[in-house]
């Protein structure tokens, strides 16, 4: 609607709208599961297209109309040229006639006259509707890219995206993209060929690169178990390390599921990914379903390029998702074991972690055996590190109190500070070791630290 020959707010505030979010959404989630455009959305979506193209100057339509490659744009007037514009944008929508059978993809199914033809959608692709696909980018050597659906592993419908869009948006490992889609008969598989959101923004909007900030967040774990001898002797904060070094065997990996279970509960974290490395699909079954979907699990016989891959694509997300804000913790259970014996690999992911002023980190916890060659590698990089002994047949340890340390602005109460300071005067004396057992099967972590420290 016009006042006075001029356009009024609304109309304005289109001009910064996006096309999808004119007409499309508008459209598909209008209260429908099905998040598609067919045959029968004809009538609507030329009427939301004509109120996106009226609310455009001719100017901004003739550009508009000159990269569709529409005959005549520079000589129409506005109305002949929205309607132009419309007719032309509705023959460009792709209907998908049912589920198609997808396959992983695989660029080499397409030909060079192939991409052509994806690349003269893609330079439309801004006002097609199409599949709706939210994943994880992983590029590729040749400047491509696969857009993984599910973190942690190769899924049919993982989509392509071209380098052209590539470029355009600076796409790097990691980023959380979202993307309308196409199918492709000849590579059975989906291609992007617009993008929406970088990250939770939209592609144009600018974000300011967050400052790293020294770590000064705690990260409280009050739960039974292993996870409060970490909070007692080795406490650290949100964006730091912790190495878990240790000597004998962790059953079943139960320090593991403990500390991973209790840092899930703690409600510190956005995202928590235990990454457990394991002997038998039985243990590693068990330990799915306790831990839950999340949980990056597999077997010794299991191939070694498939597990630099996966930590390849969950270090990339997690360093990317922790400067947008999110809390991020990766568990490992082995890391010589999950890196198969790349030492520099290792050092890599034991150096990631991070805090950013917008409140954002990356926290990584990582057990290691002290007997392996990884551990002499890695062990001056964390800002903290528990060395420990496990017995496996009871499942009990014992602390190496003088060799366990942490760094860091981590907040410890004054409770907390006399209990520590009596077991790093007497580490070796019994009544330090009964100290660390009440700690480890204490319900009530703070309560039990009170308790103790008012005995002494």
């Amino acid at each position: 609607m016009l006042v006075k020959g001029r356009p009024t707010l609304e109309y304005l505030s289109l001009r910064n709208k996006s096309f999808r979010e004119t007409v499309i959404d508008k459209i598909i989630f209008d209260g429908r599961s099905d998040k598609r455009i067919d045959d029968a959305d004809e009538e609507k979506y030329v009427e939301c297209a004509r109120v996106y193209f009226n609310s455009h100057t001719i100017v901004q339509n003739r550009e508009t109309a000159r990269l569709l490659g529409i005959e005549s744009a520079t000589i129409a007037s506005k109305s002949v040229l929205t309607d132009k514009l419309v007719d032309y944008v509705w023959g460009l929508q792709y209907f998908d006639s049912g589920k198609q059978v997808l396959e992983s993809p695989d660029l080499k199914r397409f030909t060079f006259e192939d991409e052509i033809k994806e690349l003269e959608i893609i330079s439309k692709g801004e006002f097609l509707s199409g599949e709706i696909v939210n994943g994880i980018v992983e590029l590729l050597d040749d400047g491509n890219a696969i857009l993984r659906t599910v973190l942690t592993q190769k899924s049919p419908t993982d989509t392509v995206i071209f380098r052209r869009l590539v470029n355009i948006y600076s796409l790097k490992d990691g980023y959380e993209v979202e993307v309308r889609a196409h199918y492709s008969e000849k590579a059975r598989c989906l291609v992007a060929h617009c993008i929406d959101q970088v990250n939770g923004c939209k592609p144009n909007d600018e974000v300011n690169e967050p400052n790293p900030i020294e770590p000064n967040e705690r990260v409280k774990i009050t739960a039974k178990g292993f996870a409060n001898a970490v909070n007692l002797i080795t406490p650290i904060s949100l964006g730091q390390t912790l190495v878990v070094s240790y000597l004998g065997k962790m059953e079943k990996n139960y320090a593991f599921s403990e500390l991973s279970q209790a840092l899930k509960s703690g409600g510190s974290f956005d995202e928590i990914y235990p990454v457990l490395f394991g002997e038998s699909e039985e243990n590693l079954s068990i330990a799915r379903n306790t831990l839950g979907e999340d949980t990056i699990v597999y077997s010794r016989a299991g191939d070694g390029a498939l597990r630099e891959w996966l930590l390849k694509m969950l270090t990339a997300y997690s360093v990317v998702a922790s400067k947008y804000a999110r809390k991020i913790v990766v568990v490992i259970s082995d890391l010589d074991g999950a890196v198969c014996g790349n030492a520099d690999l290792a050092e890599q992911i034991v150096a990631l972690s991070r805090a950013y002023d917008n409140g954002g980190s990356l926290t990584v916890v990582a057990f290691v055996d002290r007997e392996n060659a990884t551990y002499g590698r890695i062990k001056r990089l964390p800002s903290a590190e528990l060395r420990v002994r496990f017995y496996p047949y009871d499942r009990t340890y014992t602390v190496d109190l003088p060799s366990s340390y942490s760094f860091g602005k981590a907040k410890i109460t004054l409770d907390e500070q006399k209990v520590r300071k009596y077991l790093y005067e007497n580490d070796e004396s019994n009544g330090a070791r009964q100290i660390i057992k009440r700690v480890d099967s204490a319900l009530n972590y703070d309560a039990e630290i009170k308790l103790i420290a008012d005995e002494l």
